[in-house]
């Protein structure tokens, strides 16, 4: 990945505590093994691959997000 890179992640956001549809989604992806993520969950598994999150842009009532990441600083 070039510094200049950017990684976009269109995924919903869970909320703490997660809205009732959010955690049936997350159950129901649980059993394909997939797993919804709150923020935090973001940070921890860029931060995994040497990345960060640059911004987090969302709109008002809906519960997905677009995220922005980047290579980490040098």
């Amino acid at each position: 990945m070039a510094s200049d890179s950017r990684l976009l992640i269109v995924e919903a956001i869970l909320s703490n505590p997660p809205s009732t549809f959010a955690a049936g989604a997350d159950l129901m992806l649980a059993t394909l093994g997939g797993k919804e993520r709150t923020l935090e969950g973001f940070h921890d598994i860029v931060a995994k691959a040497d990345l960060e999150i640059i911004q987090v842009c969302t709109e008002p009532g809906v519960e997905g997000a677009v995220i922005e990441c980047a290579r980490k600083a040098a």
